[in-house]
């Protein structure tokens, strides 16, 4: 994969493109529909694109398919997830095969992700021109055409001239000692918020593995991975429902 196709790749998409939709759990996120994320892949590589589903199961009423996403001769690995049980952004309850094509299609968008598109979806702005700095700067070190860095034998050196006797070095003078950092503390959710996250989606009808792809989605991580700060604010959310 070569620069050109990185900046088609992370190229920010226009408002138009991006579309909203509410979790169960109620909060608003932000995402990039499957033929958009189609298009952009065609326009980065000329179509010369694969994608592919390796593995896909079926845990309580959540499919999990294991998508591969091969282009510029760089392969990525995602997961894609749909739950049954709940409402397709049209109203219908998902089948299983509906449910299957679901969890592809967020595999295509999760692995694609991973090649920089859709990126400014979660914040992250990036810069394309490093690379191209660094190709600049290398072109500006290397040595002029018929530029020779070895002296020529035929030129003759001057004959070195009495100099005085050199000063003695400087003595450095010491470093103060460097400051140490100590680590923040753990941040990580106690077990009594995770007893208490479990708790509160028990009497929501919520699962623990619908909890956890509730986190996933909502802070790219799982449940017990979650900081201190998410799982009081999904305390807050389920208590406030």
């Amino acid at each position: 994969m070569n620069l050109e196709h990185l900046e088609h790749l992370v190229r920010p998409f226009s408002p138009d493109q991006i579309k909203q939709r509410t979790t169960p759990l109620g909060y608003t996120v932000d995402y990039i529909e499957t033929p958009t994320v189609i298009n952009r892949m065609n326009e980065a590589f000329q179509g010369e694109w694969s994608f592919k589903i390796l593995d896909h199961k079926l845990l309580e009423d959540v499919v999990v398919v294991l998508g591969e996403l091969t282009a510029g001769g760089i392969t990525k690995q995602q997961f894609g997830t749909c739950e049954l049980s709940h409402e397709s952004e049209e109203g219908v309850l998902f089948s299983l095969g509906d449910g299957m094509k679901a969890a592809a299609s967020d595999a295509l968008k999760k692995c694609a992700t991973l090649f920089g598109l859709g990126l400014q979806l979660y914040g992250v702005t990036p810069d394309t021109a490093t690379e191209r700095t660094t190709q600049t700067n290398t072109e500006d070190q290397k040595p002029a055409q018929g530029f020779s860095l070895t002296p020529s034998e035929d030129v003759e050196e001057p004959e070195p001239l009495n100099q005085a006797a050199p000063e003695p070095a400087a003595v450095p003078s010491p470093r103060p000692d460097p400051i140490s950092v100590v680590a923040p503390a753990d941040d990580t959710i106690t077990d009594m918020q995770f007893a208490e996250i479990i708790e509160l989606a028990k009497g929501r009808n919520f699962s623990q593995a619908q909890v956890d792809q509730r986190a996933r989605s909502r802070y790219g991580k799982a449940l017990v991975d979650l900081t201190q700060w998410e799982a009081d604010e999904i305390v807050a959310k389920l208590k406030s429902n």
